[in-house]
């Protein structure tokens, strides 16, 4: 194994831990926000 993999390794191991820390301590917004965002959702991305 080459350095070029060993590092592309750790980096993946390193993006993978950071987004299941990211999701463990995520909040829901609750329901009504919920919903409101997912109706509205499109609107904010138009210009």
């Amino acid at each position: 194994m080459g350095e070029y993999q060993q590092e592309s390794d750790r980096f993946e191991v390193s993006i993978a831990q950071f987004y299941a820390k990211l999701l463990a301590s995520q909040e829901s917004l609750g329901p009504a926000f919920e919903k409101v965002l997912h109706e509205n959702l499109w609107n904010l991305y138009e210009g």
